[in-house]
């Protein structure tokens, strides 16, 4: 059976569990949720070689000047961020703004650099 197969099935008996176990709220929801989660994790597994092959990352010069750029202004701008966040310790949710401050980052990072894509 294909990774891809596997993911399906986790899928469905999730779903088919949660189904079952309708009497309890909380276990339908869990069995519901570990079965998307599992089949997920399986399925984005399958489909990440092909998505990798399909594309090739190169760095001309251009790119590599603005990559050079974004990366010595993100470190200063996170070590900033940090000392002015610290303050709302406690009371705010810090994760979430650390994280959504590193997708940013490579966000834009994956924006600068010219994707050749190639169809099998």
């Amino acid at each position: 059976m294909t990774l891809h197969g596997a993911a399906l099935l986790v899928l469905l008996g999730g779903g088919v569990a949660a189904l079952a176990a309708s009497r309890s709220p909380r276990l339908a929801l869990l069995l519901g949720s570990a079965g998307a989660g599992l089949g997920g994790a399986l399925g984005g597994a399958a489909v990440v070689p092909f998505l990798l092959g399909a594309f090739h990352i190169r760095l001309d010069a251009l790119s590599a000047f603005f990559q050079a750029a974004l990366f010595a202004l993100s470190f200063p701008a996170a070590i900033y961020g940090a000392g002015y966040m610290r303050p709302f310790l406690g009371r705010r949710s810090l994760p979430t703004f650390v994280f959504f401050f590193d997708l940013l980052a490579a966000s834009v990072s994956v924006a600068e650099v010219p994707l050749r894509g190639q169809l099998p």
